[in-house]
């Protein structure tokens, strides 16, 4: 397992940016790269050519004198160099602009950073030791001798020691000369510190036009194909933006917490972006469960809202960690309270060591080393051909992967015979340069088959004529005539439907296909494989087959009903019989990768308050009716109403707490026959009662609670939050399902 741990202070190893970083190849401290591809982002310190920094050699007094004027904003001096300040400096000598400048420009000379020697000289091509350049990194702040003290240099790198400008770099003596590399890690330090004088903007703000503070990067077009390219998207205040940059970001920043800062000149493009010091650390996932993330080593328990950056966007974690499978490197962020506040999980590229099994260039797998699909140890022998594998060398494993997608070639970019990014099934997918190769000889509308990793990464593709699959999703929206399905493959296809009769299918577990023109075809998808057994969720077996353990969990609570996914965390149970289970899906080594129940968790079901309405037309010799159910429920917290007409109407709803499936909002206003769960009274309490969120007690015990459970406040008719309710009353009634296989659960509350 890899693991960093970075302390509060510290810039994250792991987090480089811009293109020049990655062109640095003489560069081995992961300090030293960050600190280079920074300062060369924003145009403070280049390196030598040739993708060469050179992080050992030494720096004059005259380069750093350069260095510092540029980094307060100053980077055109030619006003400057006409004249001669110090007599080892004519107007000749090539840093004369910048020590001029230094001693000159208005906002640079009060700092006074720059000081000759007492024989009137300034030594430009002296090299500058560790006392020197802490003292000139001081005045940048805007320190004095009043402020540090009287005794040079000692008071200056106590002081600056103390500010923590050192961070980063081993210990220097007095007047040890300052390697390139370090004397970077200390000028990006210096660039982020807090200025002297209270109010005063950090000193990164004075090479960027304007900055925005605690954005999250979230992709750019390197990563997700959506953008364009030198496009970024960023998370500022709850709301998303796109913006231009002014060069390339490292994707190794995406989903960190930074400061975007904006070029002088191009003012709309972004120029760098810094990412801001935090407690973080680097894991590999081992396993990820509904409530938790296991590495090697320990366990991180996770909020279910809590935000995760996967593949680009910002979702919460209760939606992402299905997708979060073994091997996975996580970024996690915590705030100053060791709470998680972020979670990053880095969008992987396609590496060498992956291969096509079953070819003439595979590559042998070692004896020693274990075989894993979908997280299950399996036999050699339960290879297939054209299952994709990954070799991991550190755990001594081999990680096979089966998930596919067939369809057409729609479009390609720069090319179709070598292209840097294809779309299929409505999906754009990014292709790395040692992938291209397998589209030699492809065109526009040839049918073909891409082969993903385990983290949905392209590394193979072929003509669907050698190897093709079944694209199996659940159809997740419509609008328009358009359709999103995301696939169990773990990418979502998208497009204009070829008929219009694929609407009903909404919510509903599809095979997709499409037709010549791009068009998508949804077919309702009935092979499921019949549970040949019970479940047992933690031995994680079912009948004599293996689960996953990142095994997808759907439950549709009624036939026609939307599928609904859950958790592991929502079983209450340790075995789930097998009457309760609808089918599952297997891998092509036989593990079950997906479970689909009937009405187990009762978690399936949108809770809320209903009201029958029944609505005479037509004069009393052609009279008819329209039913409608009139539903009162919460999404995000709000309370919304809901009318959905239906050709029967339930009898006694009025004001009752009621169960519809969750998804039914594309067929609101339809004619249809709408399932409903009738809940019954399982207890009364007071609001001493409840155990935080968790649960209440009941004479007759405890039951759990949802997490995000409503209460009907019968005095003003609306549905408010559990902790809003315990503040303003002191009765509950409870409703629930007492006759539910996966034990009592409370559903709903009626409070007054």
């Amino acid at each position: 397992m890899i693991k960093k741990r970075i302390l509060c202070g510290a810039l994250s190893a792991t987090l480089l940016l811009g293109s020049a970083a990655a062109s640095f190849t003489d560069i081995s401290s992961p300090n030293v790269k960050q600190a280079a591809a920074v300062l060369d982002a924003l145009q403070i310190m280049q390196g030598e050519g040739a993708g060469r920094f050179n992080p050992g050699g030494q720096l004059t007094r005259a380069q750093f004198c350069k260095l510092a004027v540029t980094a307060l904003g100053v980077s055109d001096v030619s006003a400057y160099k006409n004249y001669s300040v110090f007599p080892d400096v004519p107007a000749s000598h090539w840093a004369s602009g910048y020590i001029n400048a230094a001693l000159k420009q208005t906002d640079i000379a009060e700092k006074k950073i720059i000081r000759g020697f007492a024989n009137g000289t300034f030594g430009p091509d002296k090299t500058i030791t560790y006392g020197e350049a802490c003292t000139m990194l001081l005045r940048m702040l805007g320190y004095t001798v009043d402020d540090v003290g009287p005794f040079w240099p000692t008071d200056y790198i106590g002081k600056a020691e103390g500010l923590g400008l050192n961070r980063g770099i081993p210990h220097y003596g007095t007047n040890e000369i300052v390697k390139r590399g370090d004397a970077a890690v200390m000028l990006l330090n210096t660039l982020q510190a807090a200025p002297k004088k209270d109010g005063t903007k950090l000193l990164m703000n004075t090479v960027a036009t304007s900055t925005v503070e605690d954005s999250i990067l979230l992709a750019t077009s390197e990563t997700d194909s959506d953008l364009r390219k030198g496009q970024a998207r960023f998370y500022e205040s709850g709301a998303i933006q796109i913006r231009s940059l002014a060069d390339t970001l490292d994707r190794a920043l995406i989903g960190t917490r930074g400061t975007v800062l904006f070029d002088k000149l191009t003012t709309n493009k972004v120029r760098a972006f810094v990412p801001k010091s935090s407690d973080s650390e680097t894991i590999t996932v081992k396993q990820a469960y509904a409530d938790r993330i296991e590495t090697a080593d320990q366990k991180l328990k996770v909020p279910t809202k809590t935000p995760v950056v996967l593949n680009g966007t910002l979702v919460e974690y209760g939606t992402a960690w299905p997708d979060l499978t073994p091997d996975y490197a996580l970024n996690i962020f915590y705030d100053s309270g060791r709470q998680i506040e972020l979670i990053s999980a880095a969008t992987p590229t396609a590496g060498a060591s992956s291969f096509v099994y079953g070819m003439i260039s595979s590559v042998k797998i070692p004896a020693d080393y274990k075989i894993m699909k979908n997280g299950v140890e399996i036999e050699r022998g339960a290879l297939q051909q054209y299952d994709l594998v990954s070799l991991n060398a550190e755990s001594k494993t081999a990680v096979a992967s089966d998930r596919r997608i067939t369809g057409y070639l729609r479009s390609a970019a720069p090319s179709y015979t070598r292209p840097s990014r294809v779309t299929v099934l409505g999906h754009e997918f990014p292709i790395s340069d040692n992938v291209a190769s397998y589209f030699t000889g492809m065109k526009f509308n040839d049918k073909v088959t891409l082969l993903l990793d385990s983290f949905g990464t392209v590394q193979a593709a072929y003509p669907a004529s050698t190897v093709s699959t079944e694209n199996i999703g659940v159809f997740t929206a419509s609008a328009s005539g358009k359709a999103t399905v995301q696939m169990l493959a773990g990418v979502s296809a998208s497009g204009e439907l070829s008929s219009s009769d694929s609407a009903c299918l909404l919510g509903q577990l599809v095979r997709v296909s499409a037709d010549s023109n791009g068009k998508l075809l949804l077919t309702g998808y009935t092979a499921l494989s019949a549970a040949d057994g019970s479940w047992s969720v933690s031995s994680r077996t079912l009948g004599k087959r293996k689960v996953a353990p990142n095994v997808k969990i759907y439950e549709t609570v009624a036939d026609r009903a939307p599928i609904a996914l859950i958790s592991d965390r929502d079983l209450n149970l340790t075995t789930v019989a097998a009457a309760d289970i609808r089918g599952v899906l297997l891998d092509s080594a036989g593990s079950v990768t997906s479970i689909f129940l009937r009405d187990v968790t009762g978690l399936g079901w949108q809770y809320g308050i209903a009201y029958g309405n029944r609505v005479k037309t037509g004069s009393d010799e052609d009279a008819s009716y329209i039913n409608s159910i009139v539903f009162k429920t919460r999404v995000n917290g709000e309370m919304v109403t809901r009318t959905y007409q239906v050709d029967h109407l339930p009898s006694g709803l009025s004001g009752s707490p009621i169960g519809l499936p969750k998804g039914m909002d594309g067929v609101e206003g339809m004619l249809y026959n709408l399932p409903v769960k009738k809940l019954t009274t399982v207890g009364s309490v007071g609001v001493n009662a409840f155990d935080g969120v968790d649960g209440v007690k009941t004479p007759s015990g405890y039951l759990t609670l949802p997490e995000d459970i409503s209460v009907y406040a019968s005095d003003t008719e609306k549905l408010i939050s559990l902790r809003e309710a315990k503040l303003n009353y002191q009765e509950f009634t409870l409703y629930g399902d007492t006759s539910s296989s996966n034990g009592a659960r409370v559903y709903m509350i009626r409070a007054k």
